[in-house]
């Protein structure tokens, strides 16, 4: 075909290779060599075989507890990561909307898919085992805690579900330590946290959803002693009061709030007040956004609630010390100490497994 094409516009064949040529060396040199991604990593054959050797001898110390392997796909739709988060992973998420017009994301850790796949093939045994691994994705800022590693990364674990939670967690922390000695890894250590316990915890001091989400987001910054700091974003996110804050509560700007919104709604947005928008009028509305607007966290509360997390998450060392400081802060903070047994349950199931506390 292209000895054809070259003697119907009777050209050299040599002089057209030579153009094609040309013009493709000056298409290419105008456009900067592409680069990998930051903070991605290429493997070659000494990493992969470490890597694979590794996973290796992890699913035979999981598959001798009778975990079955599962995969799930790398692309999830994004809300079953920002529901089983509660938005703490929402800015590290990779998303975005897929030709279909979903909004989804590469999978940022596996626990949601793996129990979004259990229901989807739900069955009638009691105890579902099952392992996995691959890799996920988490963006982070160059200035995050961890904005230096690798977005992307393999992660192997597992999950029991089934059991009651303390069993099944003392299971999969006497079957990691297994793999961690199967691999020769020495000097492990097993730090034993409860996002239950703390929610628990939060609900005495009567601080919305809201803020009890931005506390619990805010652990690994307290665990560096960050408190400073976690107070200066509560103030800035507005869970502690400023002057504009504390104006909203009085009853004159409470007025002046319900005028504004209602000018707002009366400028074409849904009409004037007394018409009916679907179930709710504009009155009702104005009146829930209002008091959205001049609703806040009691700032006592708020900081207390803030002081007793940051000294939960100080408290480490031996298993039996590390409960019963966790039962004087509890008990300093006004709070019942038997908060924290479902910790202390799963301590103990991790003994019945033999892990050696």
């Amino acid at each position: 075909m292209t000895e054809t094409l070259l003697e119907l516009i009777n050209v050299p064949r040599n002089h057209v290779l030579s153009t094609i040529h040309n013009y493709l060396t000056k298409m290419t040199s105008n456009y900067e060599p592409i680069r990998r991604l930051p903070n991605m990593q290429d493997a070659g054959p000494s990493e992969l075989a470490q890597r694979d050797n590794a996973v290796t001898k992890l699913r035979s110390v999981f598959g001798l507890r009778g975990y079955d392997r599962a995969e799930t796909p790398i692309l999830e739709q994004t809300e079953l990561y920002l529901r089983k988060s509660g938005g703490t992973l929402s800015s590290r998420l990779y998303g975005f909307t897929e030709p279909g017009g979903y909004e989804v994301s590469l999978r940022p850790e596996f626990t949601a898919a793996i129990l979004r796949q259990t229901i989807d093939n739900m069955t009638d045994s009691n105890a579902v085992r099952i392992m996995y691994d691959g890799p996920v994705f988490r963006y982070a800022r160059p200035e995050d805690e961890d904005g230096l590693k690798t977005r992307q990364f393999t992660q192997l674990g597992a999950e029991l579900i089934g059991p009651s939670s303390s069993d099944a967690d003392g299971e999969i922390i006497a079957m990691s330590l297994e793999g961690l000695n199967c691999l020769e890894i020495a000097d492990t250590r097993v730090v034993v946290g409860h996002v239950g316990v703390i929610a628990k915890a939060l609900e005495a001091f009567d601080l919305s959803e809201r803020a009890k989400l931005f506390l619990i987001a805010n652990i690994s910054e307290l665990k560096k002693g960050g408190t400073n700091s976690v107070l200066e974003k509560a103030a800035t996110f507005g869970f502690l009061p400023d002057t504009a804050v504390a104006d909203l509560e009085t009853p004159d700007n409470r007025t002046q709030i319900e005028e504004k919104i209602d000018r707002v709604l009366s400028d074409g947005i849904v009409g004037p007040f007394g018409q009916n928008i679907g179930p709710r009028t504009v009155e009702d509305i104005v009146s829930r956004l209002s008091k959205k607007l001049s609703e806040t966290d009691d700032p006592d509360n708020f900081k207390k609630a803030l002081q007793m997390l940051s000294a939960i998450t100080q408290i480490n060392g031996n298993a039996n010390n590390a409960l019963q400081n966790a039962k004087n802060v509890l008990s300093e903070s006004g709070l019942d100490p038997a908060i924290i047994s479902s910790c202390a349950d799963v301590i103990s199931s991790a003994q019945v497994e033999g892990v050696p506390i």
